[in-house]
C-alpha cells in the first residue's frame, strides 16, 4: 500500500492529457448512428457542446432542465447499446476506454441477469431480461457515468485499476470490483493477474493495492470458488475488526448467487449475527428492518437465514411451502428467495396472494412488492390500498408515489421542500414574536425555500395558469387506464383515523405503521390532474396546513376561478397557519375585491398575527381610494382594538402613499377626537406620527 501523497503524485503519471479530446476524436470515427449516444455518455450534445452549461447554482431552473436533458440522453444511449451486436458494442466502448472495451462488452449483458437496485438500501434482486426494464437501464447508466468520470485513465488496463482502486475514491470501489469480477471470469493472463492482485491486496502484501470494498466485491462476484473461500477466511479472521467485517458483509448481497449461499451458511454456522455489522448488512439483504428491533436474537436471525438458504437450495419445496403456509414471515422469505433469482417471477407469484383470505399472507406479498421497486409492481401496490385491513391499506399508501408526474423528481423535490417549509413555519409561528431576530430568520428561510421551489418548477408556481376547467366533472371516475390515484384517496380517507394511530403489527412486532387521514388528504392536490378542484374541498378540514396551502396554490393555477374557488380562498386567508394564509393571499393578490370580500378581509384583522395584518392591508390597499377610506372608517369604528389599530395603519399608509391624504387625515382626526382619553398604547403609537405631522 502506498502513502496517499505518493499515490497522488504517481497517479499523475498515468493520467492522459486532454482525455475528452482523445475520446471525441475516436468517437468521430464511429458509425454515424453511434456518435450521438457516445457523446451523450460524455455529457455532450451531438454537436459536441455540453448539456450542462449553467455553472451558477443559484439559477436552479436552467441547470435543472439541462441536467434532465443530459440524463435522458444517457438513458437513450444505454438503450442504443442494448440494440447493438457484440462486435458493434466493443467498437463503441473502444472509443471511450480502448483497453477496457472487451471487458465492458462482456459486462454489458442486457438480456442476462441484472442486479438492478443501487444505493445503500438496495435488495439483491435480479431481472433476467434487463433490456426490457428501465430499472436495469438506470443501473447500467450509473456505472457508465462513474467510469466516464475517470476518463483521464482511459489508457489503463483492468489489472491497473484492480491495484489502484484504493486511491481513486471509495465511491469507485464497487465499479472496479464488478469489472474485476468480469475480468476474472474471462480468464487468461489478465484475469489471473486481477485475481492475484485482489488476494494480495486483501492480505496486505501487494506493493500498491490495499484492502477495500473492491476486494470482496471482485472475488465474491466472480465465479471462482477459491476467491469465495479467501473472503470467507477474511471474514472469520476479522474478530474485533468491525470495519473489515463491515466492508465484506456490505457486498455479500451482490455476490455470485452461489457465493451468497455459501456466505449465508458461514454466517449462520459461526453465529456472526452477534455482531452489529452483520445485522446491519442483513437488513440490506432481507429488508426486514432488524436494526429497529432491539430484542432480535441470534437464534431468530439464524432461523430466518436458514429458511432462505433452504428456499434457495430447493425451489420446488419453496413453492410448496408458499402455497400452504399461514406464517407471514415464511411467505415473505419464500417470495424473497424467488426474487433473488428472478424479480419478475416473484412479482407474478405475489399478485394472487394480495387477495388471500389471510391478512398475514396479503401483507407479506405486499411487503415484497414494495421491496421489488419495479414500475410493473406499482398498479398492484395501488390496488392494495383498497384492502379491507387498514394495515395493508396504510402499507400500500406509504409505498405509492403521490406526485403529479410519477416520473418527475422535480415535483417530488418541490413537494418535499414545500412540506418542510410548512412544518417548520407551523411549529415556530406561535412562539416567535414579530420583529425579533428569530422572526427575521424564519422569514428568510421561508423566502429561500420558496426560491428553490420556484426554480425547480421553472418560475413562480403561483403565477402559472392551467387550461380552463369545467365547473362540474364530466365523469366522477376517470375511464379505465387513466391515473386513478385520486379516486383511491377519495374513497379511503373516510375510513382512516382523524388522529394519528399506531396500528398493530401484522407480521413483525417492530414493523409498526401509523395511519392518519390527514396524510391521504394532503396528497389529493398532487394527483388532482384535470378533475374539478371542487372535489377536494370537502376534505379541507382533514388536511394539514401544508395540504391546505397546496389547495390554495392549485386554485391559483386555474385560469377562471369559480365562485366556490374564490370562497375557499377567502376562507383560507383566515387559516390558523401562517404558511397556508401566505399561499392563499398570494393566490388572491391580483383579485379585484368585491365589497363583501373586502369586509371578510377586514374581519380577519381582529387577530394579532403580523403576517396576516400585513397581507390583509396589502389587499385592501389595491382597491380605489374611496373603497380604502371606507375600510379605514369601518375598522376605526370597530369595538375590537386590533381592528382599530389595523384601520389606523391602513390610513397611515394612504397618507404615506399620497392617496387622498386629506380624507385619510380627516378620518384619523375624527377618530382621535372620538377616542380622547380612551386611546390604547397601540392606538397612540399609530396616531402620533399623523397628528404631529398635521
Amino acid at each position: 500500500m502506498l502513502n496517499p501523497q505518493i499515490a497522488e503524485t504517481r497517479l499523475k503519471e498515468f493520467s492522459t492529457e486532454k482525455p475528452q479530446e482523445k475520446q471525441r476524436a475516436r468517437i468521430a470515427a464511429l458509425p454515424g448512428t453511434s456518435r450521438a449516444p457516445a457523446l451523450a455518455l460524455l455529457g455532450l450534445k451531438p454537436d459536441g457542446t455540453p448539456f450542462v452549461t449553467e455553472q451558477d447554482l443559484s439559477n436552479w431552473a436552467k441547470r435543472y432542465k439541462q441536467e434532465r436533458a443530459e440524463m435522458e440522453a444517457k438513458e437513450r444511449a444505454c438503450q442504443f447499446l442494448d440494440r447493438l451486436s457484440v462486435g458493434e458494442r466493443e467498437t463503441f466502448f473502444a472509443a471511450l476506454f480502448p483497453r477496457l472495451a472487451p471487458l465492458l462488452t462482456a459486462w454489458w449483458q442486457p438480456d442476462g441477469p441484472t442486479l438492478y437496485q443501487g444505493s445503500s438500501n438496495r435488495r439483491p434482486f435480479r431481472l433476467l431480461h434487463g433490456s426490457t426494464f428501465p430499472e436495469a437501464w438506470h443501473a447500467r447508466r450509473d456505472l457508465l457515468e462513474q467510469l466516464v468520470s475517470l476518463s483521464q485513465y482511459q489508457e489503463m488496463p483492468i489489472d491497473w485499476f484492480a491495484a489502484w482502486t484504493p486511491y481513486l475514491g471509495t465511491y469507485n470501489a464497487d465499479l472496479f470490483g464488478r469489472l474485476s469480477a468480469v475480468a476474472i471470469d474471462a480468464g487468461g493472463p489478465e484475469g489471473d493477474a486481477v485475481f492475484e492482485i485482489l488476494r494480495e491486496s486483501g492480505r496486505g502484501s501487494h506493493e500498491i493495492g490495499a484492502m477495500g470494498r473492491h476486494v470482496p466485491r471482485g472475488l465474491l462476484s466472480a465465479s471462482r470458488p477459491e476467491g469465495w473461500e479467501f473472503v470467507e477466511k477474511l471474514l472469520l479472521a476479522a474478530q474485533r475488526q468491525e470495519g473489515l467485517r463491515q466492508s465484506i458483509l456490505e457486498v455479500v448481497d451482490e455476490a455470485h448467487p452461489q457465493a451468497f449461499r455459501r456466505m449465508l451458511k458461514v454466517i449462520r454456522d459461526n453465529d456472526l449475527f452477534r455482531f452489529s455489522a452483520t445485522v446491519r448488512a442483513a437488513d440490506t439483504w432481507f429488508g426486514m428492518n432488524w436494526v429497529a428491533y432491539e430484542k432480535l436474537s441470534v437464534k431468530q436471525a439464524n432461523a430466518a437465514t436458514e429458511t432462505i438458504e433452504t428456499f434457495l437450495l430447493d425451489p420446488q419445496g419453496r413453492d410448496e411451502v408458499l402455497a400452504t403456509t399461514t406464517d407471514g414471515q415464511t411467505v415473505y422469505l419464500a417470495l424473497w428467495s424467488l426474487a433473488f433469482d428472478d424479480a419478475q417471477a416473484a412479482l407474478s407469484a405475489a399478485l394472487p396472494l394480495l387477495s388471500d383470505p389471510l391478512v398475514e399472507r396479503r401483507y407479506a406479498a405486499l411487503y415484497l412488492l414494495t421491496e421489488l421497486r419495479l414500475s410493473t409492481a406499482k398498479p398492484a401496490i395501488l390496488a392494495a390500498f383498497d384492502d379491507a385491513d387498514l394495515r395493508v391499506a396504510q402499507k400500500a399508501f406509504a409505498a405509492t408515489n403521490w406526485y403529479a408526474d410519477i416520473g418527475d423528481n422535480g415535483d417530488a423535490l418541490t413537494a418535499s421542500l414545500s412540506q418542510d417549509d410548512a412544518s417548520l413555519t407551523e411549529a415556530l409561528e406561535t412562539s416567535v414574536e414579530p420583529g425579533t431576530p428569530l422572526a427575521g430568520l424564519l422569514g428568510g428561510l421561508k423566502s429561500a425555500i420558496e426560491g428553490i421551489i420556484a426554480a425547480v418548477k421553472g418560475g413562480d408556481a403561483i403565477e402559472e395558469t392551467a387550461p380552463e376547467e369545467p365547473d362540474t366533472p364530466k365523469a366522477i371516475v376517470p375511464p379505465a387506464g387513466d391515473d386513478t390515484r385520486f379516486e383511491y384517496l377519495e374513497r379511503n380517507i373516510p375510513r382512516f383515523p382523524a388522529k394519528e394511530r399506531e396500528l398493530e403489527p401484522v407480521i413483525w412486532e417492530w414493523d409498526k405503521l401509523e395511519a392518519q387521514a390527514e396524510n391521504l388528504a394532503d396528497a389529493l392536490p398532487r394527483v388532482l390532474g384535470a378533475r374539478p378542484i371542487e372535489r377536494i374541498f370537502p376534505f379541507l378540514p382533514v388536511m394539514s396546513s401544508y395540504g391546505r396551502a397546496q389547495v390554495a396554490e392549485t386554485i391559483a393555477k386555474r385560469k377562471d376561478k369559480t365562485a366556490a374557488m374564490r370562497e375557499t380562498l377567502f376562507d383560507l386567508v383566515g387559516d390558523p397557519a401562517s404558511y397556508t394564509r401566505h399561499a392563499a393571499f398570494r393566490a388572491i393578490e391580483k383579485f379585484d375585491l368585491a365589497d363583501s370580500e373586502a369586509e371578510q378581509i377586514e374581519r380577519l384583522l381582529t387577530r394579532k398575527a403580523a403576517d396576516l395584518r400585513k397581507s390583509a392591508l396589502s389587499l385592501l390597499l389595491k382597491r380605489t381610494d374611496e373603497k380604502v377610506i371606507e375600510s379605514g372608517e369601518r375598522l376605526t369604528e370597530s369595538r375590537d382594538v386590533n381592528q382599530r389599530v389595523a384601520g389606523l395603519d391602513l390610513l397611515t399608509q394612504m397618507v404615506e402613499k399620497k392617496r387622498s391624504p386629506a380624507r385619510a387625515r380627516a378620518v384619523v382626526t375624527q377618530f382621535a377626537a372620538d377616542r380622547a382619553g380612551k386611546l390604547t398604547d397601540g392606538e397612540t403609537r399609530m396616531l402620533e406620527p399623523l397628528l404631529t405631522e398635521a
